[in-house]
């Protein structure tokens, strides 16, 4: 959204604003705002926000409403207006439409009566987190005092080496590799690019992805594994793979096996659990450096099961993987997303918003921790290395939780072995764009892949977060996400502080960013500053030291 105009404090009246083709007009002065409940008949919610006759809209997390508490107003989307701005003159008067959009976006979301129970229920011991409440020493303990975190520099993206592509054939994501290659998926094609300090070069080969049973396909994602050497990947859904002359069932995936000195696919894996064939949607590794060594097993999700698979089968082009662990959830778990740290530990995001942590690959049973949702399904998850911090994205928001706390006794757990219920734990923060770069972004765009910096070391942190929003790229510097906390003065309502809206960078591209990572730690400059690789619908940005 654009930046709000000026402050209007004192301001004997309320004030709605429209933004109109970059700048701010006036709609209307001395306006009310109201909040009603059109099902109120039926014992139903549907709570709707008016503000005179010009506002009429359904309180839902799509208006995407930002609070500037100091400034004494509220920043919307409405999906048929654009953006609006309104100032309420009177800070009472302020909170209470603060406290009645709370609420009202309550029961729409959650169908139920606001109460202190029901929050309860809903938060399951996180109360004190929707009260806005914890401790904000602990959030600030980590990064607050290391001088290396600082790290300023990025790609510049103005000067890139682009690496370009026929138009007919699109990019849809990277595997950035910390060896000698990384690749990029365009179509049924793996074009290599050669990793170098700073970012990569084109290395001008690509391999077709063409199963041993013939045909193409694009897979959905893929993983380097066998010390980077070999590439799995998984195929889409039947329905979306017209190429394979062998399809895998309705509504299942076939992995593919590609080896990548050869250029060629050499096996084909059926996912399996007691010889039936089970619906999978995402695959990662087991632990942040498993590609890098010879581990034959990875994990795999679908909406609700999580498992384990291994590799090592009986000889053959055509294979079942062995189902090697894991749990299948009766219902509700609703899975969408899964990363993995240096030990081990798992998190998963789901399509509710719920962000859960588990021990490790070999304890997939029960969650140590069950974060209750905050109304926005998380789409992407990444965890550092140690283990310490967790970043969800969703449609609107990045959410970066701090895991790592102290129990009862003063021991520093993390969530993945402890439950971060209660008051020790730090609440999730809020990253989100200044208003002025929401207008640069456009309304409608939606964060995407955000990731933390890639180390597969212990000891060394990762120092930057990347996300892509339509034809953005945003990257957020983690030192100073920490250090702003103790000034910050923006906060988000309803136990969500907003962080770090003066501690990004925010490049445009020509076309829709499609990915967007950090290289390998050991690829960053050689002056020791972070490089991001850029891939859009037809190019990759990747900036390069000059002596490659």
């Amino acid at each position: 959204m654009p930046q709000p105009p000026p402050p209007l404090l004192p301001f004997p009246q309320n004030v709605l604003f429209r933004y109109v083709k970059g700048e701010w007009v006036t709609v209307k002065e001395g306006i009310e705002w109201e909040i009603y409940n059109d099902l109120e008949d039926d014992d139903g919610f549907k709570w709707i926000l008016t503000i005179g006759s010009e506002v009429e809209e359904e309180v839902l997390d799509e208006l995407k409403l930002q609070y500037d508490t100091p400034g004494q107003r509220v920043t919307f989307l409405s999906p048929e207006q654009g953006i609006y701005t309104y100032f309420v003159a009177s800070r009472a008067e302020y909170d209470r439409l603060g406290d009645q959009f709370d609420r009202a976006l309550f029961e729409n979301r959650e169908g139920v009566a606001y109460s202190e129970d029901a929050v309860r229920k809903q938060m399951k011991g996180f109360e004190e987190w929707h009260a806005g409440r914890d401790d904000v020493d602990e959030f600030m303990s980590d990064y607050g005092e290391d001088p290396d975190a600082e790290g300023g520099g990025l790609m510049d993206v103005d000067e890139p080496t682009t690496c370009g592509r026929a138009a007919e054939d699109e990019f849809s994501f990277m595997n950035i590799g910390a060896g000698q290659n990384s690749f990029a998926v365009r179509g049924s094609h793996i074009d290599v690019f050669r990793n170098a300090h700073g970012g990569m070069t084109d290395a001008g080969v690509s391999v077709n992805v063409t199963p041993s049973r013939g045909g193409f396909f694009t897979p959905s994602k893929t993983l380097l594994t066998n010390q980077e050497s070999k590439m799995l990947l998984l195929s889409p859904l039947s329905g979306n793979a017209p190429g394979l002359s062998t399809p895998p069932a309705a509504g299942m995936r076939t992995l593919y096996d590609m080896d990548l000195e050869r250029e060629s696919v050499v096996r084909e894996y059926a996912f399996k659990k007691d010889d039936v064939e089970i619906p999978i949607s995402d695959i990662v590794h087991d632990d942040k450096a498993s590609g890098l060594t010879q581990a034959p097993t990875f994990l795999a999700l679908d909406s609700n099961r999580i498992c384990r698979f291994d590799t090592r089968t009986a000889e053959g082009v055509v294979a079942d993987l062995t189902y090697d662990g894991g749990k299948d959830y009766a219902r509700g778990t609703n899975f969408t997303c899964i990363a993995t740290a240096g030990a081990g530990q798992v998190v998963t995001g789901s399509r509710d918003g719920r962000l859960r942590m588990y021990r490790g690959k070999d304890n997939l049973s029960r969650a140590s921790t069950n974060l209750p949702s905050y109304g926005s399904p998380i789409t992407a998850v990444d965890v550092t290395y140690d283990g310490k911090w967790v970043l969800a994205t969703t449609d609107s928001f990045l959410m970066l939780v701090k895991t790592s706390f102290r129990d009862d006794k003063g021991n520093g757990v993390t969530g993945f072995t402890k439950s971060m219920n209660g008051g020790n734990s730090c609440a999730p923060r809020m990253l989100r764009l200044r208003g002025d770069d929401m207008g640069k972004v456009g309304p409608m765009a939606r964060f995407s892949g955000g990731r933390f910096t890639w180390v597969t070391e212990q000891g060394t942190k990762e120092r930057w977060i990347v996300a892509r929003v339509g034809s953005h790229t945003i990257m957020w510097n983690m030192q100073r996400i920490v250090r702003e906390e103790a000034k910050a003065e923006a906060r988000g309502r309803g136990g969500m502080r907003v962080a770090g809206l003066n501690s990004y960078v925010l490049e445009r591209s020509e076309e829709d960013v499609v990915d967007a990572h950090f290289v390998h730690d050991k690829w960053r400059h050689r002056n020791g500053d972070e490089a991001v690789v850029v891939l859009t619908r037809h190019n990759l940005f990747a900036g390069c030291d000059d002596d490659e």
